[in-house]
């Protein structure tokens, strides 16, 4: 059985990976291992956390993000060694998941992530390319982001347009009225 980690780090990670995460737990050949982190530490989900990491530092400024980076980057190395999974997933472009990605490069294990390649000239943008340079396999939402990323030297084997991810939660919901 393939064990896929993934780790929501806020409540916008887990409305773009919930339906992956539900698709991951109902599939025969495959364990969801899900870690919760930082602002999602406690966030309500349906389905219970493997492990859950208290590593926000509060505030909102640079100095805040950078130190729950680095707090996250002391846990969650020990965690990913004692889950084992086959492959981490993360998603997007916050600080959180930077530690993340960050620890799964130096633990050697593979790093997959979605919307990867998008461009808004942010610091959000400098997070996004370097988790991208550490990740292995992405799922980028546009085409233009494909080509970003191909153009960052990531191999085209690796890189699969999905589109968002969020869309999936509207599967089975009656949007006629």
């Amino acid at each position: 059985m393939r064990k896929i980690c993934v780790v929501i780090g806020s409540r916008a990670n887990w409305g773009r990976l919930k339906a992956v995460c539900k698709a991951i737990d109902s599939h025969p050949d495959l364990q969801l291992q899900l870690i919760t982190a930082a602002s999602a530490y406690d966030l309500p989900i349906d389905i219970e956390p493997d492990a859950r990491i208290q590593c926000l530092i509060d505030g909102d400024d640079t100095s805040a993000m950078s130190l729950t980076t680095g707090v996250f980057l002391t846990q969650i190395s020990g965690v990913l060694q004692s889950l084992k999974p086959d492959i981490v997933l993360i998603h997007g472009d916050r600080y959180e998941m930077l530690a993340v990605a960050i620890a799964a490069a130096y633990n050697n294990i593979p790093l997959a992530h979605t919307e990867g390649g998008e461009m808004t000239g942010t610091i959000d943008q400098k997070v996004r390319q370097a988790i991208s340079q550490l990740a292995d396999i992405h799922f980028p939402v546009t085409q233009p982001a494909w080509n970003n990323l191909i153009d960052m030297g990531c191999g085209p084997r690796n890189v699969h347009v999905v589109g968002s991810t969020a869309l999936d939660n509207l599967v089975g919901i009656d949007l006629s009225n």
